[in-house]
C-alpha cells in the first residue's frame, strides 16, 4: 500500500493493525492475479501461435489460385484482423511486464515469419510441380507482410499506452 494512501486511512481512523491486515489481504490477491495473469498470457501466446500457423496452412489454396496483387491485399488483411484479435486478447491480462511484451512481440514476428515463408516456398515448389500457370510468389514479401501486418495493431497499442503513461505523468 502506498504511504500517501496509509496516511490518508489513518486520518479516517484506521488502527495499523488494521492496515497491516489490509495489506497483507491485498499482497495474497495480488500475488494470485499475476499468477493467473501470467497462466492466461502464455496460454494465449500459445493458441495466437497455433491460429497463426492455422491460417498459414489455410492460405495454401488461396495462393494457388490467385493473382499476386490480390493475394497481397488478401494477406494484409487477413494479418491485420488477426494482430486486432490478439491485441485484444493480450489486453485484457492485467499483468504484464516489458518483458512479457517484448517476449510476445518477438516470438510472434519470428514464428509468423518463418511459418510463411515456409508455406510460400512450398507452394511454389507445388506451383511448379503441377503447372498451375507461371505464379510464383516472393516467399520473403509475402512473410514479411504477413509478420508485420500481425504485430502492427500491438505494437501501435504499446505506443499509445506509452503515450498515455507519459501523458497522464505530466497532468
Amino acid at each position: 500500500m502506498k504511504h500517501h494512501t496509509k496516511i490518508h486511512l489513518i486520518k479516517k481512523g484506521w488502527r495499523p493493525q488494521d492496515l497491516i491486515k489490509a495489506e497483507s489481504i491485498i499482497d495474497k490477491d495480488s500475488n494470485h492475479s499475476k499468477k493467473f495473469s501470467r497462466r492466461v498470457f502464455l496460454s494465449s501466446l500459445f493458441l495466437v501461435l497455433f491460429g497463426t500457423m492455422v491460417v498459414a496452412f489455410l492460405l495454401i489454396p488461396l495462393l494457388i489460385f490467385l493473382e499476386s496483387f490480390l493475394i497481397y491485399i488478401f494477406i494484409t488483411m487477413l494479418s491485420l484482423s488477426l494482430g486486432f484479435m490478439y491485441n485484444l486478447l493480450i489486453n485484457e491480462i492485467g499483468f504484464l511486464k516489458k518483458k512479457h511484451h517484448l517476449l510476445s512481440v518477438i516470438s510472434l514476428f519470428i514464428l509468423s515469419l518463418s511459418s510463411m515463408f515456409l508455406l510460400v516456398s512450398k507452394v511454389n515448389q507445388f506451383i511448379s510441380k503441377n503447372s498451375f500457370g507461371n505464379l510464383s510468389y516472393e516467399p520473403f514479401l509475402i512473410s514479411i507482410i504477413f509478420s508485420f501486418s500481425f504485430i502492427t495493431p500491438y505494437i501501435i497499442s504499446l505506443i499509445k499506452l506509452k503515450y498515455q503513461k507519459k501523458r497522464h505523468k505530466i497532468n
